[in-house]
């Protein structure tokens, strides 16, 4: 059996480099990226092992805001 490998910072901005369709921001811990043309950002703490991925549903123009 092999062991998984660790994830962190500079490993998961390889991941994202090479999947993600245009690059906007890219610091560790913290891109901001287009995927298919979905906007996506990726957060991360790696002091408390977590991550957070966001990405819009809909336009800004499009939401229903007063």
């Amino acid at each position: 059996m092999v062991a998984p490998a660790s994830m962190d910072n500079e490993r998961l901005g390889q991941l994202i480099r090479q999947c993600a369709t245009k690059m906007i921001e890219d610091e560790p811990g913290f891109w901001k990226f287009e995927f298919n043309g979905a906007m996506a950002l990726v957060m991360t703490d790696e002091t408390h092992n977590r991550m957070r991925i966001i990405s819009p549903v809909t336009d800004v123009e499009s939401a229903p805001f007063e």
